[in-house]
């Protein structure tokens, strides 16, 4: 699999879109999505590093969200035609049912202490369950399988198999929020606008501690996402090229190209404690 290559940045970098109602001629699609992004900019933090549930789940729109939440069992995601609308609409959807799942937590600390987090039913599409791990790994991943089991996360005679992308978009795991300290920051994604988002979320994501090189050392800590992502970037040396690609220090990306297979690699552990996170 050849490496992506590194998208050019979008003029709009979509800093501005948590101001922005999704077009209404997105039909019920774009509904549910305007629900999910006023639920976004009211309580997740500017930096999209915390949420306060207690607010989120007490309040008024929140349950007017619940009500659009129910009609999914009427929407058929098939409608969803443009691979930029899909992308936009799995991501939201998936980050909106995640922060759902963790408030079912209880006096769990963490997702990690809860068997099965990724895999219950989070929601219904058209009469048809989905989990966290169906849309990530079954849709936008292109149908992945995870790295425990032998088998792609939908079978070929699963009906959901027609909402795999037909590639993978590796950035995504820079955009899906896993309830753990060391995942991205929560943004809400526009179809129009996805390419330069997705661009702007990877190089935060790096920038912020998801890559840290030590030039005098000659080593190079990564968070462990780009190992578990790996296979969609390409393997290890598409990761490489992608991480410098996306460093905006001049001295790191140089570094990193001409030193990379040199560089003493280092994964990162997970942070699982909650604690506000998201």
């Amino acid at each position: 699999m050849s490496s992506p290559s590194s998208p050019e940045p979008d003029t709009d970098s979509g800093e501005r879109n948590q101001s922005e109602e999704v077009k209404p001629d997105a039909g019920f699609a774009g509904l549910i999505q305007n629900a999910i992004r006023r639920l976004f900019n009211r309580f997740v933090s500017a930096d999209g590093l915390t949420v306060d549930y207690d607010a989120l789940f007490s309040s008024g729109e929140y349950r007017s969200y619940e009500l659009e939440f129910r009609q999914l069992t009427d929407f058929n995601p098939l409608t969803l035609e443009l691979r930029e609308e899909r992308l936009a609409f799995w991501i939201n959807l998936y980050n909106m049912t995640g922060l759902q799942a963790v408030g079912t937590l209880g006096g769990a600390s963490s997702v990690k202490d809860v068997k099965g987090f990724f895999e219950r039913k989070v929601c219904n599409l058209g009469g048809i369950d989905y989990s966290l791990d169906d849309i990530e790994y079954g849709i936008l991943r292109g149908n992945a399988r995870k790295s425990n089991r032998v088998w792609k996360q939908f079978r070929k005679w699963d009906p959901r198999v027609r909402l795999s992308l037909d590639s993978p978009e590796p950035r995504v795991c820079f955009a899906l929020v896993r309830a753990v300290r060391s995942s991205p920051s929560l943004r809400f994604y526009q179809a129009e606008q996805i390419e330069g988002q997705l661009h702007r979320a990877a190089v935060d994501f790096i920038g912020n501690g998801g890559v840290i090189i030590d030039r005098e050392q000659g080593t190079m800590s990564i968070s462990r996402i780009f190992r578990i992502y790996s296979r969609d970037f390409g393997g290890d040396q598409g990761v490489m090229r992608f991480i410098a690609g996306h460093l905006e220090s001049p001295d790191d990306a140089g570094c990193l190209r001409s030193r990379a297979g040199k560089l003493k690699v280092q994964f990162q552990e997970f942070s699982w404690a909650l604690n506000g996170a998201i």
